[in-house]
Order: C-alpha cells, then structure tokens, then sequence
C-alpha cells in the first residue's frame, strides 16, 4: 500500500511538472492594443487591416518583421475563434500532405498549432477571442515562436 501511495505521489507530481512547463495556465488574450504595443516594442510595424463587412472579424492587425508578418485577429467571441482556428489548421492541412514537424497543445481557452513542412513554418495560436498565425520562411521559426511566447500565446 506504501509503494502504491509513493507511486501515485509520484505520478501527480510529473503531471503538475508537465503542466507548468508546458505553459498549460490560464492564459490572457491581449487586446489590439496590447498585441500593437508589444510588437512594436520588439521591432515589428503595425498595420491595420481590412475587416470586411460580414463581422467575422472585428479587428485584424498585421505586425511586420524581417521577412515575416504576424496576424492577429480579434474575433466576435470564444466560439467563433474556435471555428476559424479550425479553418486555419485545416488549410494548412489541406495545403501541405509532408508535414515534417507538428506540435499541437490544447488547454482550457487556449490553442496552438505548428507545423513544419518542405521550407515552409506554419503557426497559429488562439486564446479565447483572439488569433495569432503566421506563414513563413522555415529559417525564421526560432524567431516566430519566441515572438509568440514574448507575446503569451505559445
């Protein structure tokens, strides 16, 4: 009965340990504003973009840098986040059969998918009403993803 006790100790111990390095908290969608600022803290120029008239999307930012553009979206709510992240994954499924490298996390309102594929690097984030993705270069995916994990969304 002792061994079993050490065992399952030890088990909820390596969760709560891949749980805080993962990053799986609660995570803080950042406002238009917020996303704006802190790119251009870091060297990217913000742009604003078209919304169109359907009221998909509310507010869509492009912040520009070194050979690459990262999108973000502020969406009309949690769900309709959700659906287009979906349609963002899925086109970059259907576009790309070799992925060479995917990652994927999924915790409470938050999730995050990358891919890797040919030269190509793939990344989309959404943490409640909000999205960040980017199509790039795969030579600038260290500097992608450390972006996005400055920014909270990794």
């Amino acid at each position: 009965m002792k061994m079993l006790c050490i065992r399952l100790f030890a088990l909820c111990a390596a969760f709560v340990l891949v749980l805080s390095a993962t990053g799986c908290g609660e995570k803080t969608a950042l406002s238009p504003e917020e996303f704006r600022e802190r790119c251009e803290e870091i060297g990217f120029t913000v742009t604003e973009g078209d919304v169109g008239e359907d009221g998909t999307v509310i507010k869509l930012l492009a912040a520009k840098y070194s050979g690459y553009v990262l999108n973000y979206s502020l969406l009309p709510d949690a769900a309709t986040a959700r659906g287009v992240f979906d349609e963002i994954v899925a086109a970059y499924e259907r576009g790309n059969n070799t992925f060479v490298m995917s990652l994927s996390t999924s915790f409470g309102d938050h999730s995050y998918r990358h891919f890797t594929s040919g030269n190509s690097f793939y990344l989309v984030s959404r943490i409640a009403d909000t999205i960040i993705y980017c199509t790039a270069d795969k030579a600038h995916k260290d500097s992608i993803t450390e972006t996005v994990e400055k920014l909270g969304y990794k």
